[in-house]
């Protein structure tokens, strides 16, 4: 029988347990996937969790904890990558993972909403903001046209000029 002493230390998470722990959890859709059948099932997480917690050999908390943990440092990561293309001036400036589960938490990737089809304005390449900003410059200049015409041929008295800066 496990003392309360034992239980209050937890267990010890070697990068060897901490991996396998990965392996089982990727193999657990429902856990992480949030287009798999029964990941917004309490009771099919809830088992799987206990699932990992046996195969691992400690309680569910642990497992929830390291999974909570792993995810955080997966995250700050992702985020060290992504701020080092923002502003890196050639491909060797771009930050690389050294982190040991990096490479084995590559999965969660295409499964959580966080990294999914949701694409910020930052994410823009400067030639693509260039091309927007110059679509919505001709777009513009057409309704101020079309303005014009409407507008000047009815009573004379309304200026398009006032409306923008030129």
């Amino acid at each position: 029988m496990i003392s309360s002493e034992t239980r209050n230390i937890g267990m010890e998470w070697t990068r060897d347990k901490t991996l396998e722990l990965l392996r089982e959890y990727q193999q657990r859709r429902v856990l992480w996937d949030w287009n798999a059948r029964g990941y917004r099932d309490r009771v099919k997480r809830k088992r799987a969790i206990q699932e990992l917690a046996e195969i691992l050999c400690c309680n569910t908390l642990e497992v929830e904890k390291k999974i909570t943990n792993l995810k955080c440092q997966y995250s700050r990561e992702i985020h060290k990558i992504q701020n080092s293309r923002d502003t890196a001036t050639g491909s060797d400036d771009v930050y690389v993972s050294k982190w040991f589960a990096f490479k084995a938490m590559q999965f969660l990737q295409f499964g959580t909403r966080r990294y999914s089809k949701r694409k910020k304005v930052e994410e823009y390449s400067f030639p693509k903001m260039v091309q927007i900003i110059s679509n919505l410059s001709k777009f513009l200049t057409i309704m101020i046209k079309e303005m014009r015409s409407v507008c000047c041929s009815c009573c004379g008295s309304f200026r398009v000029k006032s409306y923008y800066a030129g």
